[in-house]
């Protein structure tokens, strides 16, 4: 009878601590949200917890856990891209210029941040800027269609009708089908 009663109370207390991680699991948020908690001083939770508000648009919260996981690690590029990422989509390009700046230092490398920052230095009408960044881009991810695609928009912007031409082209040998590129493509011969 005793083991049956220490049995039962294993089990009872077991169960309730299955149903309280389950509810820990219930969505991104709230799974990224008790790790951060249970792992306070560890980057990779706060960015993911980022990363979950941010796919959840809860912007304010997203950006804060960015800015945490930065400060535990302030080499973590995604999270200083991803910070500029929502800078940029909020419209404050110079802000989002500058973490993509800080992501390239970060890592040279890291051709997403090069593609972005060509794309902000696009839409402030920085093209040579831009220009500079896309073939950077593109020194690391030369099959990238949208790095192409963006370079052949920064030529068109500057008046390099076939440069633009030869890049439409080349996204069109990666992605036969892009219909942006075949739209610029018959608009830049048209004219």
């Amino acid at each position: 009878m005793r083991a049956t009663v220490i049995i039962a109370s294993i089990i009872f207390i077991l169960s309730a601590s299955a149903f309280c991680r389950n509810a820990a699991w219930l969505n991104e948020t709230s799974l990224w949200s008790n790790i951060s908690f249970l792992s306070p001083n560890k980057a990779r939770p706060r960015y993911n917890l980022g990363n979950a508000y941010n796919y959840a648009s809860i912007t304010d919260k997203a950006v804060k856990e960015y800015k945490e996981a930065i400060r535990l690690r302030p080499s973590y590029k995604e999270a200083i891209y991803n910070l500029g990422t929502i800078y940029d989509r909020q419209g404050d390009i110079d802000s989002a210029i500058k973490e993509y700046k800080k992501a390239i230092e970060t890592d040279p490398s890291f051709y997403p941040a090069l593609n972005n920052l060509g794309y902000a230095y696009f839409r402030k009408g920085l093209f040579k800027e831009a220009i500079s960044e896309y073939k950077k881009a593109l020194e690391l991810s030369p099959r990238d269609p949208d790095v192409r695609y963006n370079l052949a928009m920064a030529y068109v912007a500057t008046g390099l009708k076939e440069k633009a031409r030869e890049e439409f082209l080349l996204v069109l040998s990666i992605k036969p089908d892009d219909p942006d590129a075949m739209r610029e493509l018959a608009r830049i011969t048209n004219e």
